[in-house]
C-alpha cells in the first residue's frame, strides 16, 4: 500500500515537474516607444515586446510567438519574430497615439500585454520649390 502510494505521488510530482518545466513564461515590457521610418511603417519584431534581455536566437526564433498591436478600434498591426505579418502599412493615422500591444505563446494561454506609443522622430522634408524667394 505504501509502495502503491509512493509511487504514485512520484508520478504525479514527475508530471507537474516536467509540465511547469516546459512552459513558457512571458514578461512584457510595461511602455515603449517607437518611431515609423519615412513611409509612416514599422518594422519591429516580438523581440522589442519582450523584457530583459531576449537572446532571439535562442529563446524566440521558434516562430511561436505572435503579437497583436490595437487602438480603440481593434487591430492595427500584427506580426511574430520577422516583423509584422498584416494590418496597416500606413500608420499615420495612429502616429502620437498610445496603444496596447500583447504578446502569445503558440496556442497556450500565455500572454503579456503592454503599451506602445507611435512617434514621428523623422527630419522634415523641405520643398525648396514652394518656398519664397529671400531677398539680401
Amino acid at each position: 500500500m505504501f509502495n502503491r502510494l509512493l509511487t504514485t505521488l512520484i508520478i504525479l510530482f514527475l508530471s507537474v515537474w516536467s509540465v511547469e518545466s516546459f512552459s513558457q513564461s512571458l514578461t512584457c515590457n510595461d511602455h515603449i516607444n517607437v518611431t515609423v521610418n519615412t513611409q509612416c511603417t514599422i518594422d519591429i519584431t516580438v523581440d522589442a515586446f519582450i523584457e530583459g534581455d531576449t537572446d532571439i536566437d535562442e529563446d524566440i526564433e521558434d516562430g511561436l510567438y505572435t503579437y497583436v498591436i490595437s487602438g480603440p478600434t481593434g487591430p492595427v498591426l500584427s506580426g511574430g519574430v520577422n516583423g509584422p505579418t498584416g494590418g496597416a502599412s500606413d500608420l499615420s493615422g495612429v502616429i502620437n497615439s498610445t496603444l496596447t500591444f500583447q504578446v502569445f505563446y503558440g496556442a497556450s494561454q500565455n500572454v503579456c500585454w503592454g503599451t506602445i506609443r507611435i512617434e514621428d522622430k523623422n527630419d522634415p522634408v523641405i520643398d525648396c520649390e514652394i518656398c519664397p524667394p529671400i531677398n539680401g
